[in-house]
């Protein structure tokens, strides 16, 4: 059951690659969301998947093992919607506001696989308050408050945005499948305007409201748009900059 397990994981990833590659030739709109129950994004970002699992990862993506070892942790998964997000305190957890959170939901952590491919144990909580929640067409954020801590260290929140040309990393759930990592540059921009930055993360539906991390470690956005094709060569994030000067709750917590 375990080596299959391992197998249908490794399948997810496959499948993702090939239906990203066949997305990446076609010209859509870069701004729809991701999620599990919509057709396939244009999401990936070049002509091959390279996502990892997180405990598989080979160190090659500009980022150390030990780097993500102790940044997925605080990574977690929407049950049912399949979205991603991240734990930014003791009991808040940060995600996308299209994910459609609601009171007793349930998120889950260590969602993941062990070298040898065995199914990590979990830990799942339920939602006890929507704290803050918009989707709109400048807004598309989540935060909740889990009914107990899930007693991990959370990931800080800065308040900046990606430099042209400077990796981001995603530590998420693409299409439900356990954890995995990608890392990707931001493209050349002249300025940003509104809410968004671009990357060059590949993501696919349930990559929604994963935390886009700098190789500092600071959570500096989060993932909401797929879109990354030929013409437009970039998925977007909320950038945390902005959403820090919008939501009383993360000011609460960067002052």
């Amino acid at each position: 059951m375990q080596s299959s397990k391992l197998a249908r994981s490794r399948l997810i990833l496959t499948v993702l690659s090939l239906l990203g590659l066949a997305a990446c030739l076609q010209t859509e709109d870069p701004l729809e969301t991701e999620s599990l129950d919509s057709s396939p994004q244009a999401s990936q970002c070049g002509p091959t998947w390279d996502a990892q699992d997180v405990e598989l990862y080979d160190g090659s993506l500009g980022v150390s093992y030990t780097w993500v070892e102790t940044r997925e942790p605080q990574v977690g998964y929407l049950v049912g919607t399949g979205c991603s997000g991240t734990l930014i305190s003791s009991d808040l957890f940060l995600s996308a506001g299209h994910c459609d959170y609601e009171v007793g939901d349930e998120v889950r952590f260590n969602y993941q696989d062990a070298p040898d491919g065995t199914a990590r144990p979990t830990t799942t909580i339920k939602v006890s308050e929507v704290v803050e929640q918009e989707d709109s067409i400048d807004w598309d954020y989540a935060i909740v408050r889990l009914e107990t801590s899930p007693g991990l260290s959370y990931r800080p929140i800065a308040a900046v945005d990606p430099e042209p040309g400077s990796l981001v990393i995603i530590i998420g759930h693409p299409a439900g499948a356990p954890k995995a990592v990608h890392a990707a540059p931001v493209p050349n921009y002249t300025a940003l305007n509104g809410n968004l930055f671009p990357h060059q993360v590949d993501t696919v539906g349930g990559s929604s409201g994963a935390g886009v991390l700098s190789p500092y470690g600071f959570l500096i956005g989060v993932h909401t748009n797929g879109g990354c094709s030929t013409v437009t060569n970039a998925n977007y994030a909320m950038r945390m900059s902005r959403l820090i000067e919008h939501s009383p709750t993360l000011q609460a917590l960067v002052f």
